[in-house]
């Protein structure tokens, strides 16, 4: 199933944990409007075709995967892990971050980009991090 021109429900529910991973109809209405409003977008801004890290995670996925945030949006459908084929990463989060896209998060990851959309009616915080690793390993986030 198509979500737009370019990418697919089954890239942005694709997960290699054992647990179902299927959207209801909310997630799947904002998996749409992630694909609309930020991921079509983001490939037309940079043109060169996006890969999906990580798309919408249900509950069970997002509890599996080290790190991840509880209240994650990737639960909502509203948020992506891409990673744009055959250009520099911190050159596309330059350009992303410029772009005034209407991005809510916008994070540099060491080997892709996390992007969301704000809930329907809210304003998007257009919230910038850059994740380094501390001294033990552990993640950080810093405003970039």
């Amino acid at each position: 199933m198509n979500l737009s021109d370019h990418f697919t429900l089954k890239e942005l529910t694709e997960t290699s944990k054992p647990f179902p991973n299927a959207p209801n109809d909310a997630q799947l209405f904002e998996l749409t409007r992630l694909c609309a409003t930020m991921l079509e977008p983001i490939r037309s801004l940079l043109a060169v075709p996006i890969g999906i890290d990580s798309g919408f995670r249900s509950l069970a996925v997002n509890n599996a995967i080290p790190g991840s945030a509880h209240n994650s949006q990737h639960m909502l459908g509203q948020a992506a892990d891409i990673v744009p084929q055959g250009l520099n990463l911190e050159d596309c989060f330059q350009k992303i971050k410029a772009s005034g896209l209407p991005f809510d998060q916008l994070i540099r990851e060491p080997t892709w980009l996390h992007v969301s959309i704000a809930a329907v009616g809210a304003t998007p915080r257009r919230q910038t991090l850059r994740m380094r690793r501390g001294p033990d390993g552990s993640p950080h986030y810093e405003v970039a």
